[in-house]
């Protein structure tokens, strides 16, 4: 599992290069900022939630493997690092500083823990919605 993740790892940072990513100039910042945010737990709860639904597009087997990986210290760390810098080169340090004002909120880790009950019911409405209007059914459904 260990040499699968280093071959996405490996490709991606491939396909960056050849598209030109340009780093920000603020990057050490943004580097710090994203850092921080792995001292709340709320965000822990948020970007364990990520990687767990970014897997479950993998085939069963590879799903389970890589869910297993995941009980390894150096691949939790590897995956730490992919997204302080992911973070960094997507948003300024202001915006991650201002994320993690949210998520050091008291209410934000009950927030962060809602996200599957909201998502269950968002799909139980779309459902029905679907069922009951047949112009919802054929937006959803692209038929």
């Amino acid at each position: 599992m260990i040499r699968i993740l280093f071959a996405t790892v490996m490709l991606c940072a491939s396909l960056a290069a050849l598209a030109g990513d340009v780093e920000p100039p603020d990057l050490t910042a943004r580097i710090a900022a994203a850092e921080r945010l792995f001292a709340l737990p709320a965000y822990r709860l948020l970007a364990t939630r990520q990687i767990q639904e970014g897997l479950k597009f993998l085939p069963e087997p590879q799903y389970r493997k890589a869910l297993e990986a995941l009980d390894n210290p150096r691949v939790v760390q590897a995956l730490r690092g992919m997204i302080v810098r992911s973070m960094a080169h997507t948003y300024s340090a202001e915006e991650i500083n201002f994320l993690a004002a949210f998520l050091a909120a008291p209410q934000a880790r009950a927030f962060v823990a809602g996200l599957p009950v909201f998502e269950a019911q968002l799909t139980r409405e779309l459902i029905a919605a679907s069922l009951t209007d047949p112009t919802i059914g054929e937006i959803l459904l692209g038929r």
